[in-house]
């Protein structure tokens, strides 16, 4: 698909498309530092409660990206998602706790080219599970009660490293475990709810930006 919502210069640019995903629009980062930044907040704070973050990737790059990075300093406690490097471009999707990293990998590669789903879920006091396309692929190993109060980083690790090369769309941070098993992927846009405390439809219409939960986590 072609553009029509690109602003001409550097950073984020908004790309119209008509794929699979939901809505007509996502978002473009070009691999050399666009990014999108969460400020700080108590809603990232799940404890070892129920949670769920998600969201719809597309790439062909090769290289190590980080689709979030919720941390404060490159290697501080949090949640993180990245598509691991050139060895295999699988999801890699990490809870760090303590200074230990308690990883877990998808089956699925996601550095094709095409538009993937992905997601993070948790029910309260279990461990978290993975899903791609809404397949349940790898599970924690245990229930981690990570600090996640951070700055929250969308499309770059923490310090400017490993940027997503690619187009990402639909990002959304629940307080609850919207996924439990094997489930059809919504190809409609989310609506907001009690339990979102983040929603991301890339939709310029009102001012890219701004959170659509209703929980006003807008980013910069």
């Amino acid at each position: 698909g072609g553009g029509d919502g690109g602003n001409g210069g550097s950073g984020v640019i908004l790309i119209r498309y008509g794929l699979t995903k939901p809505g007509t629009s996502s978002i473009y980062f070009d691999g050399t530092g666009d990014s999108l930044e969460l400020a700080a907040s108590s809603d990232w704070d799940f404890g070892t409660g129920a949670y769920t973050v998600e969201g719809w990737i597309k790439s062909s790059d090769a290289s190590s990206q980080f689709i979030w990075h919720g941390a404060g300093s490159a290697n501080s406690d949090g949640f993180r998602v990245r598509i691991q490097g050139a060895s295999d471009g699988l999801l890699n999707i990490n809870e760090q706790e303590g200074g230990n990293d308690h990883q877990i990998r998808s089956t699925t590669r996601v550095d094709d080219g095409v538009w993937h789903h992905w997601a993070a879920s948790r029910e309260s006091g279990d461990p978290m599970k993975l899903f791609v396309d809404g397949v349940h692929e790898a599970t924690q190993d245990a229930n981690y009660n990570f600090d996640n109060n951070n700055v929250q980083m969308i499309g770059i690790k923490y310090g400017g490293n490993e940027p997503v090369d690619g187009y990402m769309d639909e990002i959304r941070v629940s307080n609850s475990a919207r996924y439990t098993g094997n489930f059809t992927v919504q190809r409609t846009e989310f609506s907001p709810d009690s339990n979102t405390k983040f929603l991301l439809h890339s939709n310029f219409d009102g001012g890219l930006g701004l959170d659509s939960s209703g929980e006003g986590n807008n980013f910069t």
